[in-house]
């Protein structure tokens, strides 16, 4: 079990992220500990700044704001998250 927590760049510049995938092929980051129930997932645009949540709903952590666990831009081959879990950390 890996845990991913606490990044809180903002989705929207599309520039940071806990896990990026800019390939053709699916990252596995099955059987993770995220700081978001989903996580969130975005997809970008090739221009910077246009990203979207590719969830049900992107969670917010209070003051701190939309948290990005992990953005695909193109070709969007997507990341799998199966067996994930929420991670105790309180992120601030």
């Amino acid at each position: 079990m890996n845990t991913i927590a606490c990044n809180f760049a903002s989705p929207w510049w599309g520039d940071d992220a806990s896990v990026a995938n800019f390939s053709s092929n699916p990252i596995n980051a099955s059987n993770v500990a995220w700081d978001t129930p989903g996580p969130n997932l975005f997809t970008c645009s090739d221009a910077a700044g246009v990203c979207s949540c590719a969830v049900a709903d992107c969670v917010a952590l209070g003051d701190a704001g939309v948290v990005t666990d992990v953005v695909s831009y193109p070709p969007y081959a997507g990341t799998i998250t199966t067996g994930n879990t929420l991670s105790p950390l309180k992120c601030e």
